[in-house]
This record gives structure tokens, sequence and C-alpha cells, in this order.
């Protein structure tokens, strides 16, 4: 998860992300992969449920993308600052 969070993260020195400069692209993020786009409605509770726990945890998943994203912008910043 934290390499995955470096690997996107944009990097001052470089104007890109790690992965962008390896692949040209930008990458797919895990939403488009664990949650499908299909209609959620009450007929089918086990659906719900499970549609429910997978946004719980991609929630929580981009709140760490966002912490480490912020910490490692926060240390180029600063060594930028003491170099």
């Amino acid at each position: 998860m934290y390499l995955f969070s470096y690997k996107n993260a944009y990097k001052v020195g470089t104007n890109h992300t790690p992965f962008q400069l390896v692949y040209g692209l930008h990458p797919l993020l895990l939403t488009k992969y664990l949650l499908p786009s299909i209609p959620i409605d009450n007929k089918n509770p086990q659906l719900v449920r499970v549609l429910t726990s997978q946004l719980s945890k991609l929630e929580k998943l981009h709140e760490n993308r966002l912490i480490k994203h912020d910490l490692v912008a926060f240390n180029q910043w600063n060594r930028s600052l003491w170099s």
C-alpha cells in the first residue's frame, strides 16, 4: 500500500510521479477494479453489504494515500529549504 502511494505521489523535482516517468501513463486507481459500476438496490442485501464494505476499504485507502502524499510533499519541501 505504501509503495503504491509513493509511486503515484507527485514529485516536485521531476514534475511527474515515478509511475509516469517509467510508463508514460497515469495509473488506473484501485477504484476501477474494486467497485463495480452496477446500480445498487435493496433487492440483493448481500451485494449491498459487500459493496458497502469495499467502499469503506477504498475510503480508508484513499485517506492513507492522501496522508502519505502530504508527508512526502512536506519532506521534499523541507529538504529544499535546507539544501
